[in-house]
Formats: C-alpha cells, structure tokens, sequence
C-alpha cells in the first residue's frame, strides 16, 4: 500500500451525469444481480415489528433531558416531538403518564388533556383520590393520525377557586414525572431500489436520533480504500449533524439484519459481490442486502481504489442529483481550495454575521404564548478565536413584540450560555426595538434609543447558546365571589429580526497548545481548513476493525463539528516524511506501538503492554492547567500493573513543523478501540477530556496536562508581550513596579530641570 498526495486527493472529484456538465449516467451495470451465497431459504420472510420506548425527557421540545416536567397556570403546555425513519411505518403509539397534580386543585374540574398533532385524544380529569398523590394513565393514540413527523401536546386545565382565579398563583401545578414515556410500534418497510432517497434508508437526517451504520471493506483495504470510507464516513456525520452517527468496521463479512455500505473495485470486493461483472468506472447501485427482507446495501465501486475515491467525493458533492438503482460518475471537477476557518457551521469571522444565518430551522426566531418560550440561537466560534486583547464585540439586535400591559413591568433578559447577560424592559406604547451591545468585560444597558449596551465577552466560548427570553408582566383585577373582575390572557407573539447581526471581523487566531478539549469539541487544529486538506492520518499496515472505527467515527465527528465532508483528508502509513511537513498529523495505533521516532520522551508520555503500564503524571492530580499557571512544572512517575481495557488520547507538537500538531490515539486492543469508539459517534461526549493527556478505562476518562506547550496563530508584538505577562503574575507585578518607577523618575528629573530654569541656575 502506498500513501497518496494532498494535490492528487484535491483532483479526484467527479459528479453526477444530467443535463448539466455535472451530470449523470445509468450505470452499465445492473444491481439486479446473483450474490453468492444468497438463497431464498436464507432470507426471512416474516420481519417482526418493532417496540420502542421513548422517555418524554428525552424528546421533551425545548427541554430535553431535564427529568420532571411542571405545568402551571400560565406554562400549561408541553409538546413532545417523535419521528419515524424513512424505512419504518409507525402502526401503533400509546404514551404512559405518571404525575402528581397540586393537593390545592379543584377535582374533576381540573384535569389532563392529551393531543397528537392538534388532535384531543383523551382528558384525564383530577379527581378526589388523586391529589398530591402519584397517578397513573395510559392514553392509546389513533394510529390514523400518526404520521412522518408527529407532536405530542400535554395540556393542563388547573383550577382552584371557583371565581376569581389567579393563573400565576403557585398552587396551580401538575408535575410530569421522568418515568413518563411514549410506547411505539414500528415495522420495518422494504423500499424500493431508489438512489433519490439518499440518505435515506442509511441515515435519516430527519429523525432526532442517533444513528448507527456499518461499512463493509475487503480483507486488507489499501489506504485509498480507507481514504474512500474515511470521506464517506465524514459525510455522514455532517448530515447526521447533532444527532450523531457511529460506525463499524466489517472485513470481508458483512452484518446482519442491517442497512450497511460496501467499497469495492474490480480487484478487491468482499466475496458476496463476486460474480459482480466488473465495474466500468466510478459507481453507486443501491440493491437489496442478503439474509434480509427489508435492509438495502450501498455499493460504491470503481475500477481501482483511486476511482472509489472518486465515486464517494462525487456522492458528497452531488448526492441530490441521484435517481435510479445506479449511476456512473462520468464528469470530474476540480473545487476551489478551502480558505481557514471557513467551515459552514463555523461563524465566518472575514465579514458580518446575520442572525438568520444562525438559525438551523424556519420560525427559529419566534416564539408564541401566554409567556413565551425563549428564542435560541446556537453560535459556534472558531475555536483559536483570541479575545484576551479585545472584546469589542458588536451585535446589533432588533425585535418586534406585542405591546405588553403598561401596568406591569414586561422584559427581554438576553443570556449566553444560560448566565444572564442584562435586562431591557419593553416599552408599552411601541411593538419593535432596536440596540446595539458591544461585549467588554462589564456591561450596563443604556437607552434603546441610543447607541450602545455592555455585555460580558468572557461568557462566550467555542461552542454558545444565546438566548432571549421575554418574560410579560400580568396584573389581576381583585374582587370577591358577589362582585368579581377576571382579565382573559391573551397569546403573546415575539420576533427577532433575522437582519440582527453579530461582528466577529478583526479577531486574532491564537490558540496554546496542547488541548485536546480543543480536538474533541472542535476538532482543532484538523478542522482549520474544513475539507481537511492539511491533515495526514498515520494508520498502520495492518489496522484492526477497531482501529479503521476509530477512524470512521473521528471523521463523522469532524463532519458533524464543520458541516463539511472531509474531501481532502490524506491517510496513510506515514513513511512519506516530505508529506507530514506541512501537515497536521493524526495517529491511529496501539499502546505498543514505537513512536520514538516521532516525539521525544517528554512529549510522548505512556509506553506500556499488555501488564504494565506507567504514565508521566503531573504533580496535580488533578491535572488542572490555568492562564496564571501555564508553565506545568513538577511531575512524578507512577506505575500501575493490571489487566484491564485501556485507550490513550495525546497531544503534542510535531516533530516536522514548529506550528504543527500531532494526536495519538492509541488502544490496547478490541476492548480498548470499544472504550473509544463507544463515544467518538455522540457529538455530546468526550467533552471531560482536557490536558494532553486522556486515559480511557472503564471507570471513565481522566484527562492530564504534562509535557511543554506550544502555540499555534498569529499576535501583533505588544498583544504577544500583554499574552506573555498575564501568564505570569509576578512578571506583570514586577513590570507594574518598574514602569511606575522609570515614570516616576523620569517626571522627577524633569521637574528638576523646569525647577533649575525658573531659579536661573
């Protein structure tokens, strides 16, 4: 196996043959073919629905995951959304509440009711026996009203008094207990041989769950083949986008029961596609997969593992163009370059960023209700993005509203990753406004109708939530049960204007390294270039299931972080020195792995087998590493002897270029790729991992901090030198004194001399 070059990944994009010059033809071949082995005796005929449990935490809209759900007078709703997969039809759903309702509420008038997609199933009065105590209720949904995409809306009608109510008053609630779940039967579909639903049956972007699919190699791919399936598998994980996507590594066997994919060439194909004709140039056939009734397999072919390079870079770019059982990529093109840090997921720091292009789906940027749910915006920075020199950072934020009653105090409270950043009241006599926040280090609010507001800089971190919360002021008018006065609530509507900005330009890019909190949340310094054209992944000869998985899903993981396939990305053995020099490298091995050849003692700091281990570990145990303390001195050696599963994650500078990194991601085996890869698929993982230094075990993940740091990016002198002495107090201090001194010295002296003048000396 030999290792390919940056330039001849970057020419090898084909397309679709249509009727533009990016277009596509019917393959010659035919996926209506015989797979050896295949029998109809070993297909199944009768495929068994499936059962499965949905917690409403988990699929909670606004809220998941946050256990017990609490409805009130005024937030009297919740909304539960639940999906089904392309190759699924949902025949049948029933959801199991348990709740408490308040000890205070009205029975029989107050009660549950129990909506799917705006439909009343059923109500659930409150009665006598069941308040303050923990009720149960199982609600049967009508199957003709389940579709694709479904809502599940729970509606609590509470009362307390007969007249004269007060829905803010705290004895209106019901609790929604965490045990409370959604039950579905699903069966699975076969669907036709059909290449215009990709990705579906694969991968289903419109389903909020993760997804898992297998990929078929030959016995001992070459590194092309690994290239080919390492891009697919970015793809992938860029659709799959938050919901995130694992993958296995199969070798020569394929899965059972499953949709998987398969990369073949006329020289290396997995047995089953033996009596194949042979393949004609880059190719896609969607057919059915054996000893399945119902999964569909993917073949991406081509005649040499450089034209299966081609074939997957082709389905990335023009994936939506597909149609058919099968197609031949015929036409080639070559893409411009990508320029740094411009990943489509990433917010562009060259020019000025617009709210709309923050939102991920229509109506993002409204909100209805009686109180109405918070507008969110997910903002994710470049992660070397240097804000120590400045924080000028402008968003200029309009918004429209509907005009809150002038006897009570209504708000808009703007929050960054859920810490309250100020408060504007809502003005009673205008439905729209308008002001302007720069983000220093303290922050105040001004007049709207002035220029600019405070907010603080150093909440914002690589990957943000902002939110803006309205929060309307309700008054009650008194009375008594002869004479009373009742106010009827009226929905109120919010709107961010999508013209809002935010003004990320001029921002150095400076990052220390090394920081694997920085690979895992955004996999820095890989995802510079978005298409991963300056990364060189080192996999051995000889690489293990485990390790190709590892690989897979890193890739998927990058994917989902950029929102870009990894088009570019080089794998290989990493003998082709004159290729690492100007590349960021990525190592996939096993703990007995000889790397000295690569980093030197300090910056490689575990070497141990199958029954020893020992690890350079810092004097902090807990391996904690601050901007006060960044030179990390004191270390200890500590030897531990087991037996049980471990992987490691490193981080240090390359031995080939000053500014250019290295991560080693090495495992003791099977089980040590299972600890790995059990997590690289979930984009919410891994996020525990800091320092240089991860340790994988079965207990969980510590994270350690040793070795020397270095640093990546671009500061002006003077930004370098303020970097330098916030790093070092003592050095700040003493310079403080210094400076004060020769000042002070210098307005001394010349004051004596303006002194000796005036006295004619």
């Amino acid at each position: 196996m030999k290792s390919l070059s940056a330039l001849s990944l970057l020419t090898g994009l084909l397309a679709i043959l249509l009727s533009s010059p990016l277009c596509a033809a019917e393959a010659p071949v035919s996926s209506a073919f015989t797979l050896r082995g295949l029998t109809p005796e070993a297909v199944p005929q009768n495929v068994m629905p499936i059962r499965r449990v949905l917690p409403l935490e988990e699929i909670a809209r606004g809220t998941p995951g946050t256990g017990n759900l609490t409805l009130t007078g005024l937030f009297n709703t919740a909304s539960f959304d639940f999906e089904v997969r392309g190759d699924e039809i949902m025949t049948a759903a029933a959801v199991e509440l348990t709740y408490v309702p308040s000890p205070a509420l009205l029975a029989v008038r107050s009660q549950l009711n129990v909506y799917l997609n705006g439909y009343l199933q059923q109500t659930l009065p409150v009665t006598e026996e069941q308040l303050g105590k923990e009720s149960r209720a199982r609600v049967i949904l009508n199957p003709l009203l389940l579709q694709d995409e479904n809502e599940l809306t729970i509606e609590f009608i509470g009362h307390y008094q007969e007249v004269c109510e007060d829905l803010s008053n705290t004895t209106l609630w019901l609790t929604l207990d965490r045990q409370s779940a959604l039950t579905v039967t699903l069966q699975p579909l076969r669907l036709a041989n059909e290449l215009s639903l990709f990705p579906v049956p694969f991968l289903d972007p419109g389903v909020a769950q993760h997804s898992h699919l297998p990929l078929v190699l030959g016995e001992s791919p070459d590194y092309a083949t690994v290239t080919a399936a390492a891009i697919f598998a970015s793809d992938m994980g860029r659709l799959a986008s938050w919901r995130g996507v694992s993958f296995d590594t199969y070798l020569d066997t394929l899965p059972a029961e499953e949709h998987f994919v398969i990369f073949a060439t006329n020289e290396k194909r997995p047995p089953i596609l033996k009596d194949l004709p042979p393949f004609e140039g880059p190719s896609l056939i969607l057919t059915q997969a054996p000893y399945s009734s119902f999964a569909k397999m993917l073949i991406i072919a081509g005649r040499d593992s450089q034209e299966l390079i081609g074939a997957v870079r082709s389905l990335t770019a023009s994936g939506a163009m597909l149609s058919g059982e099968s197609a031949l990529f015929v036409s080639r093109e070559v893409l411009e370059p990508r320029r740094p840090y411009d990943a489509p997921r990433w917010v562009d720091t060259s020019r000025v960023t617009t709210f709309e292009e923050l939102t991920s789906y229509d109506g993002q940027l409204t909100s209805r209700g009686y109180q109405p749910a918070p507008v969110t915006l997910a903002l994710r920075l470049p992660p070397d993005l240097f804000m120590l020199d400045r924080s000028n950072v402008l968003m200029n934020l309009k918004y429209r509203y509907t005009r809150p009653d002038p006897h009570a105090l209504s708000q808009l409270r703007f929050l960054i990753n859920d810490t309250l950043v100020e408060s504007y009241t809502l003005d009673p006599e205008s439905d729209s406004s308008q002001f302007v926040e720069r983000l220093p280090l303290i922050g105040n609010l001004l007049d709207l109708s002035a220029t600019t507001a405070q907010i603080p800089a150093i909440a914002l971190q690589r990957t943000n939530t902002l939110s803006f919360d309205f929060r309307y002021g309700i008054t009650y008018d008194g009375g008594n049960p002869e004479q009373c006065r009742t106010t009827r609530l009226l929905p109120q509507q919010v709107e961010i204007d999508p013209a809002s900005t935010l003004d990320f330009t001029d921002f150095y890019h400076f990052a220390r390294l090394p920081d694997l909190a920085l690979f895992i949340q955004s996999g820095f310094p890989f995802t510079r270039l978005a298409d991963l054209s300056e990364t060189y992944v080192q996999l051995p000869p000889d690489a293990t299931q485990g390790q190709l998985s590892t690989l897979f899903n890193l890739m998927g993981r990058m994917g989902a972080i950029t929102g870009l396939a990894a088009t570019s990305v080089t794998v290989g053995d990493g003998t082709d020195r004159e290729a690492l020099s100007d590349k960021d490298l990525l190592i996939i091995g096993d703990t007995t792995g000889d790397f000295s050849a690569l980093a030197d003692e300090e910056s490689l700091q575990a070497a141990m087998d199958e029954e020893k281990r020992s690890l350079m570990l810092p004097a902090d145990p807990e391996g904690r590493r601050t901007l006060i303390n960044a030179r990390r001195e004191g270390r200890q050696r500590a030897t531990v002897i087991n037996s049980g599963n471990l992987a490691l994650m490193l981080g240090f500078q390359s031995p080939y270029a000053k500014e250019r990194s290295v991560v080693a991601i090495l495992n003791d085996g099977r089980e040590g790729s299972g600890l790995l890869n059990a997590r690289l698929g979930d984009p919410y993982a891994l996020y525990e991992v800091t320092g240089a230094v991860a340790i994988f075990r079965e207990s969980g993940i510590r994270g350690y901090d040793v070795g020397e740091s270095y640093y990546t990016g671009n500061l002006p002198w003077y930004v370098r030198l303020w970097y330098f002495l916030q790093t070092r107090p003592f050095l700040l201090v003493l310079s403080t004194l210094l400076s004060a001194l020769l000042i002070g010295s210098a307005l001394y002296a010349g004051f004596r001399i303006l002194a000796s003048r005036r006295l004619g000396r």
